[in-house]
C-alpha cells in the first residue's frame, strides 16, 4: 500500500521516494543540530502536480528543483527533489535549513508595505549568513567565500547582519541596492512565491491558503514558540559541537519575541468603534430565507451591516531627536510601528496621526491622514534637532491641540526615546507610553501613569 501525506492524499511512487529523501534530509539536520528538531519537523511536504495552475506554483514547473514554504507546508516538485538528491545530495540539508530559518526569523510573515525584491534579498542574505556562521563542513558550499565577501562589505555599512538591517540599508542606498540585486542568485535557497503576498489583501491571502486570519496568526505564534524552544534546547546543550554559533539564532529569537511584545503593546491604543461590514455572527438565516419564500425574493431581515472593531483614528507619535535616536533608527521605529498597525488592521480609513519631532523643544509636527501619507513620510522623513531631552514640550503642545479641537478622541501618545528626560509633573488625560531604544541597559523609570516598553535596536 502506498504511503499517504498529512492531508490523506495517496502518494505516487515518485512522491513516496521524494518523501523518503526529505525525511532523510531532516534527519541529517537533526543529527547535526538536535536543538533544531522541533522547527525542522514542523512543516509537512506538499508535492505540486502539473495540474496545479495557481500562479505561486508556476516556479515548480519552470525549475523543478525549486522548494518553498509559507510557514505551514513545504512545497516542492517530487521529480525535482529526486534529481537534486542524485546530483548534489549534500546541498539538500542546506536548502531545507534555509527555509526553516526563514520561518524562525519570521521572514515569510512580514506582509507589510515592503519593497518585495529588497526584502527577498535581505532575508536570503541573513539566512545564508547564519548558515555559514554555524561552521559546519557538511553545509559548506563552494560559493561561500564569495557570499562572505559580499556580506562583509554590507556589514561594514549596515551594521549587524539581520534581514531588517540589510533591508533598510538597501532602501537607503538605491544605487548600491541595484548592484546587489544582480548578486541575488548567490543567496537564493528557495522560492518566496509562497510567502504572504504584501500586495494582496488579507482576505485574499486567507482564501489562497484556505484558512482563517486567526489560523494565520496562530501559525506566526507557533513559530515564535518554536524559536523560543530552539533557544532553550540550545542552552541545555552547552558544550556540544556547533552550539556556540547558535548564539546568532538565540539573538534573532529574542528580537522576534520583542517584536511580538511590541505588537501587543500597540494594540492598547485602539478604541472600540463600529465599522461597515456584514456581521455574519448576528445574521439569522432562518428568517432571511423564510422571507424569500414567503414574499418572493424579498428577505424578511437584512444582514446587519456593521460590526464592533478596535481601530485607531487619533494618535500622537513623538520622536526624541536627541542622542542616538537619529536617521535609520527612527525610520526603523516608524516602519515597524506602521507595519504592525497596518497588518493588524488597526487604522481607520481616515486617520489623524501627528508625528512630532522634539529634543528639548518642538522641532516639527507632521499630520498624517492616510496610509499613503504615512508610507511617504517614512520614506522621506528628515530629522530635525539634536539638543537635550525634555519630554514636557510635547505634552504641552498636545494639550494645546486638544484644547483647539484638533482631535475627536485622542487614543494616546507614543513617545520614542533613547534615554532619560524631564517628565511632566501632571498626568495627562490620554494614555501615554514611552518606547525606549534597546541599548542593553536598564530602562529608565517612568511616572506611574505611563507605560513603557523596549523597541529592539536591531529591528
Amino acid at each position: 500500500m502506498e504511503n499517504e501525506n498529512t492531508s490523506g492524499k495517496q502518494l505516487s511512487p515518485k512522491e513516496n521516494l521524494a518523501q523518503q529523501i526529505l525525511e532523510f534530509t531532516q534527519e541529517q539536520i537533526i543529527v547535526r543540530m538536535p536543538y533544531m528538531s522541533r522547527a525542522v519537523l514542523k512543516m509537512p511536504a506538499v508535492f505540486i502536480a502539473e495540474k496545479d495552475e495557481e500562479k505561486r506554483y508556476q516556479s515548480m514547473y519552470s525549475d523543478p528543483d525549486t522548494m518553498g514554504t509559507d510557514g505551514i507546508n513545504v512545497y516542492c516538485n517530487a521529480e525535482g527533489i529526486i534529481q537534486w538528491f542524485e546530483k548534489a545530495p549534500s546541498m539538500l540539508p542546506r536548502r531545507y535549513l534555509h527555509m526553516v530559518l526563514h520561518c524562525l526569523f519570521s521572514h515569510p510573515f512580514q506582509y507589510t508595505a515592503l519593497k518585495e525584491e529588497y526584502w527577498d534579498l535581505a532575508a536570503d542574505m541573513a539566512v545564508e549568513y547564519v548558515i555559514m556562521n554555524l561552521g559546519m563542513k557538511e553545509l559548506a558550499s563552494d560559493r561561500d567565500p564569495e557570499r562572505k565577501k559580499v556580506l562583509k562589505e554590507i556589514e561594514a555599512d549596515a551594521g549587524k547582519i539581520t534581514a531588517e538591517k540589510i533591508y533598510h540599508f538597501l532602501i537607503s542606498d538605491e544605487d548600491r541596492a541595484y548592484d546587489l540585486l544582480k548578486l541575488s542568485g548567490l543567496f537564493v535557497g528557495d522560492t518566496h512565491d509562497f510567502w504572504i503576498d504584501r500586495e494582496t489583501a488579507v482576505s485574499d491571502m486567507i482564501v489562497a491558503r484556505q484558512c482563517s486570519l486567526m489560523e494565520l496568526e496562530d501559525k506566526v505564534e507557533e513559530w515564535i514558540r518554536a524559536g523560543e524552544q530552539t533557544r532553550i534546547d540550545m542552552e541545555t546543550q552547552t558544550g556540544r559541537e556547533g552550539h556556540a554559533p547558535g548564539a546568532l539564532v538565540k539573538k534573532v529569537t529574542r528580537i522576534r519575541r520583542d517584536d511580538n511584545d511590541y505588537t501587543e503593546f500597540l494594540k492598547q491604543f485602539a478604541v472600540a468603534c463600529e465599522e461597515v461590514h456584514i456581521n455574519q455572527d448576528e445574521f439569522d438565516y432562518i428568517f432571511y430565507t423564510y422571507g424569500l419564500d414567503l414574499y418572493d425574493d424579498m428577505p424578511l431581515i437584512e444582514p446587519l451591516e456593521y460590526r464592533d472593531a478596535n481601530k485607531i483614528r487619533d494618535l500622537v507619535i513623538a520622536i526624541d531627536t536627541s542622542g542616538s535616536c537619529q536617521g535609520r533608527t527612527i525610520r526603523d521605529f516608524l516602519n515597524k510601528t506602521y507595519s504592525i498597525l497596518k497588518n493588524t488592521q488597526s487604522f481607520m480609513p481616515r486617520m489623524n496621526v501627528h508625528i512630532i519631532q522634539s529634543d528639548c523643544e518642538i522641532q516639527r509636527d507632521i499630520k498624517i491622514t492616510s496610509e499613503r501619507e504615512f508610507e511617504k513620510y517614512i520614506q522621506d522623513v528628515e530629522i530635525a534637532g539634536s539638543g537635550g531631552t525634555d519630554f514636557r514640550p510635547v505634552f504641552s503642545y498636545v494639550d494645546d491641540m486638544i484644547e483647539a479641537g484638533e482631535f475627536l478622541q485622542l487614543q494616546g501618545l507614543i513617545y520614542f526615546t533613547d534615554g532619560i528626560g524631564k517628565f511632566p509633573s501632571m498626568e495627562p488625560e490620554y494614555k501615554t507610553a514611552f518606547v525606549f531604544l534597546d541599548s542593553g541597559q536598564k530602562m529608565p523609570d517612568v511616572p506611574e501613569w505611563a507605560v513603557k516598553t523596549v523597541f529592539p535596536a536591531e529591528s
